[in-house]
C-alpha cells in the first residue's frame, strides 16, 4: 500500500489563484462518476464585498442545471495564524448558496463537501461558482476526491 496521498486521492486544480472581483468564476467542472467522495478546498485571500458561492450539477461539463445544498467547514484563524489549520463545525447551506462575507472568510481556508449520493445519474458533473458581486475576490481552489477504484495513476475526472 502506498503512503503517498497523490497515489490514493484524485486532485484537481479547480480554480487558479486570481482576483475574480466584479467578474466571478466557474471552477473547473468535475465528473463525479469516478469518485466516492469530493471535497473542494477554497483558499480565500482579500475579499471586498460578499460574493455568493454555489454548487451546481449538470449533464455535461460546465452546465449548471441544478443548484444543490452542501456542507462546509472553515478554519478558525487566518493564513499563518496558529488556528489557520483547524476546521470549525460543519455548516449546512441551502441550494441558494453561501455568502462569502469578507469579515468571516478573508484569508481563510474553506472545505466544501459535496454529497455525491445526492447527485442524480443524469447530472454527474459538479461545478462550484462564485458570482461577480465582490469587487475584490482573491481565491484559488483544489478539489480532492476519493476514487472509486485505486490506481497508481488516477483516471481523469475533468474533460
Amino acid at each position: 500500500m502506498s503512503t503517498h496521498l497523490s497515489e490514493v486521492l484524485a486532485a484537481v486544480h479547480a480554480c487558479e489563484s486570481k482576483d475574480y472581483g466584479s467578474a466571478g468564476i466557474d471552477f473547473d467542472s468535475i465528473h463525479i462518476g469516478r469518485l466516492q467522495s469530493l471535497t473542494v478546498y477554497i483558499s480565500c485571500g482579500a475579499l471586498t464585498g460578499n460574493s455568493t458561492l454555489k454548487v451546481s450539477t449538470g449533464a455535461t461539463e460546465g452546465t449548471k442545471t441544478t443548484d444543490m445544498a452542501f456542507k462546509y467547514r472553515v478554519v478558525g484563524g487566518a493564513f499563518k495564524a496558529a488556528s489557520g489549520d483547524i476546521f470549525g463545525d460543519v455548516v449546512s447551506v441551502a441550494s441558494s448558496g453561501l455568502s462569502l462575507v469578507a469579515a468571516t472568510f478573508t484569508h481563510k481556508l474553506i472545505a466544501i463537501d459535496i454529497d455525491v449520493d445526492a447527485m442524480t445519474d443524469a447530472q454527474p458533473w459538479v461545478t462550484v461558482s462564485l458570482d461577480a458581486t465582490a469587487t475584490v475576490l482573491n481565491v484559488s481552489a483544489v478539489a480532492v476526491g476519493k476514487p472509486r477504484q485505486a490506481s497508481h495513476t488516477q483516471l481523469t475526472v475533468i474533460k
